[in-house]
């Protein structure tokens, strides 16, 4: 059975304009359509439904980093949220990895999706599929794409909350442990931080600044231990409460008092974080209203309806608990 790249070959048209007319779309001209569905006879294709008709499959893609899989502690509650959100909507979803990549869109045609919701962190997925893009309506819950719509949570707010907490702490010397700057997050948040130190008289320094790639508790170990051979900070904001779960276990095992010789200040606000010792003081993201809102935003895509704006921001909130103290060394 050939696919949509031989059927747009035989026929001399587009994949998109393949995919549109599997589709059903109304400005396909009848010459067009013909062909197309001659050429997919021709090479025993099976047009699962009606292309005279363009109906809806009720059916959500998301497409979703492997290495996140669905235990990630943030994006499995906002999963659930989408989840419970589309139920609402007589939707159901469909799970498809970003790797390997070659049969996404081809499995988005054939399966009639309506609509896509991508969690994803790699830049270069933009690249490999930005054809999806005018072929379906999307929603990202991560944002690393350029003028798409998307909601995510408010960074600078979250990382404005934490600093102005630790400085009135009277902390000054406080490290930064965030993501890569290519992507829009850590570049949100990188710039918050600096920000705030200007806004309050503290000079920069950047040995006190630290990046990151997975997340997880490996990297905030072996980061933190990179920090502390380059600066004697005496808080620790980090973009990720995993990171932040390494990065206390490494400072403590260096025989660092946790958080009396160093305060630590989280995001995301996993459930893990009040069950770690000491409890993380962090900045809470709203997973359930993420959920809700790219669902509610990606509907209106799918009926037809273009919000004014594309960029949707979901405020956080700081939550105090064990591992932040005012700082010892303050006058």
């Amino acid at each position: 059975m050939g696919t949509i790249y031989d059927i747009a070959k035989l026929s001399g048209c587009s994949p998109s304009t393949v995919s549109k007319v599997f589709r059903g779309y109304d400005e396909i001209s009848d010459k067009t359509r013909t062909k197309v569905l001659n050429a997919a006879n021709e090479l025993g294709y099976k047009v699962k439904k009606s292309s005279s008709l363009k109906s809806k499959s009720n059916l959500i893609a998301v497409i979703y980093d492997d290495w996140k899989g669905f235990s990630h502690p943030f994006f499995s509650k906002v999963l659930d949220s989408a989840r419970k959100t589309l139920e609402k909507y007589n939707y159901d979803l469909l799970f498809l990895r970003t790797t390997p990549s070659d049969n996404i869109k081809e499995i988005c045609i054939e399966k009639n999706i309506d609509g896509i919701l991508i969690i994803s962190t790699e830049p270069r997925f933009f690249n490999d599929y930005k054809k999806l893009f005018k072929q379906f309506p999307i929603v990202s819950l991560n944002e690393i794409f350029t003028d798409e719509y998307s909601v995510i949570s408010n960074n600078a707010q979250g990382i404005h909350k934490a600093m102005e907490y630790l400085i009135r702490l009277g902390h000054k010397n406080i490290g930064l442990i965030t993501g890569e700057q290519e992507q829009v997050p850590g570049k949100e948040r990188f710039k918050e931080y600096r920000e705030c130190l200007n806004e309050n008289g503290i000079r920069f320094s950047k040995n006190l600044v630290q990046t990151c790639k997975f997340y997880n508790y490996e990297e905030g170990y072996s980061i933190m231990a990179k920090l502390l051979q380059k600066s004697k900070p005496t808080a620790v904001l980090v973009t990720g409460d995993y990171l932040c779960m390494g990065a206390i276990d490494y400072a403590i095992k260096a025989g660092y008092k946790v958080p009396e010789d160093i305060s630590f200040v989280g995001f995301d606000d996993i459930e893990y974080a009040n069950l770690f010792k000491p409890a993380i003081t962090t900045i809470k993201q709203d997973k359930e209203a993420l959920g809700e809102q790219a669902v509610n935003l990606l509907m209106q895509l799918i009926n037809g309806k273009r919000p004014s704006k594309k960029r949707y921001l979901i405020d956080t909130e700081l939550i105090l608990r064990e591992s932040s103290a005012i700082c010892k060394h303050s006058k």
